[in-house]
């Protein structure tokens, strides 16, 4: 239906301009065959089980909140307090250097691979 007088209950020196806004807005906004979010969502998720994946959802724990500091000082603290805090952190140490880490104290050598 064309805008008129009224249909856009406007003033009237507002009336023409308003129309002619509303349809350049629409126009230049509006992209034809556009997906919604909900479409390409879908589509990544096809195409990430065609290349042999699955989504899965894991829980975490919140590493950046106040109780998780708390908690974990209070774990290390006690395990460095046990009487088998050496050979728990010489364990850590040989895991650590196992799988690419560092221990803490070790110096890193610009040759190591």
């Amino acid at each position: 239906m064309p805008a008129t007088k009224a249909n856009l209950y406007l003033p009237d020196q507002l009336s023409v301009a308003a129309a002619a806004l509303h349809v350049t807005w629409l126009d230049m906004t509006t992209e034809p065959n556009a997906l919604t979010a909900t479409e390409r969502v879908r589509s990544y998720r096809k195409r990430m089980r065609n290349n042999g994946m699955r989504p899965i959802q894991i829980w975490v724990p919140d590493v950046r909140s106040p109780e998780f500091s708390a908690q974990a000082h209070t774990q290390s603290a006690a395990v460095a307090r046990s009487a088998s805090a050496v050979d728990d952190q010489a364990f850590i140490d040989v895991i650590s250097n196992a799988v690419g880490g560092n221990a803490v104290g070790d110096e890193v050598s610009p040759n190591s691979t």
